[in-house]
């Protein structure tokens, strides 16, 4: 009944629900405030440090001589080397390396295959007058002498030549008999070089006959004698037909034109076409 007073300066066992909630409130909003003031600080130093970057660009102060240790900067100076490589010079690049690869490919076509193709053709059978080998031999001389061949073919065309300008004189003497000097020894001149030529080839042909039927007999040795010979036979022609082609050379330069690429041209297209 008579129970003890309750001391009012004596703390309450169970705190103030609403002082604990406005408390947090006030803690939650005082973090807040001190979360963005950090960042504000952070944005202000950020902006202050490339305002930095681009003075001591300007000034022309190197990277090395700011600080390496600053992440803004290290990330401000990638950027600055990003912006070298833009689109437009990409495309740039491109256009050039691929302009290389089609002139490239242009040349490629036009002057070394076609070169590549005109050192060896395809044999075709032609009527070389002034050469005394059936076609097999020549055949054969195309594939194992091919050098030889076509210094057969050029010989053959000088012998023509050759032979024309003798006609040619042959046809001055006739209307002028008087002069008969004067044409006999020119005239002896081309027929010294035609007989020269025609006693030296005559000996190739039978060097590269004699081959053949070797080749034909045994093939085995034909082909070790074709090892052996083809660079003396070679040498032998290039030096038969040096005198010849020496001595037509004037007549033709005779026969090209001297008035620039389209009247030789048109001379070209003449001489092909309109015989």
């Amino acid at each position: 009944m008579f129970g003890k007073k309750k001391d009012k300066n004596t703390p309450s066992d169970s705190a103030d629900p609403k002082a604990e909630k406005k408390a947090a409130k006030a803690a939650l909003k005082a973090d807040k405030k001190a979360q963005k003031q950090a960042r504000q600080e952070e944005k202000k130093a950020a902006k202050q440090a490339r305002k930095k970057a681009k003075a001591d660009k300007k000034k022309g102060i190197s990277p090395q001589d700011q600080d390496p240790a600053h992440p803004l900067e290290q990330e401000i100076e990638k950027t600055e080397k990003r912006k070298f490589f833009t689109l437009k010079k990409i495309l740039l690049i491109f256009a050039l390396v691929s302009a290389l690869a089609v002139s490239g490919a242009v040349v490629y076509k036009f002057y070394f295959e076609k070169k590549s193709d005109s050192i060896r053709p395809d044999y075709q059978e032609k009527e070389l007058k002034h050469i005394d080998l059936p076609g097999e031999i020549l055949k054969f001389s195309f594939e194992h002498f091919s050098e030889v061949y076509f210094i057969l073919v050029e010989y053959n065309q000088e012998i023509i030549r050759i032979d024309r300008e003798i006609e040619r004189i042959n046809a001055i003497a006739e209307k002028y008999p008087d002069q008969e000097r004067i044409v006999t020894s020119e005239k002896r001149v081309w027929e010294k070089t035609r007989k020269k030529g025609v006693d030296r080839f005559k000996k190739i042909q039978n060097e590269i006959k004699a081959v053949y039927v070797l080749f034909q007999v045994n093939r085995a040795a034909g082909i070790e004698k074709i090892n052996e010979d083809v660079q003396d036979i070679t040498t032998d022609a290039r030096e038969a037909l040096t005198p010849v082609a020496e001595l037509t050379q004037r007549l033709k330069k005779q026969d090209k034109p001297e008035q620039g690429l389209i009247k030789e041209t048109f001379q070209t297209f003449k001489k092909k076409f309109l015989k």
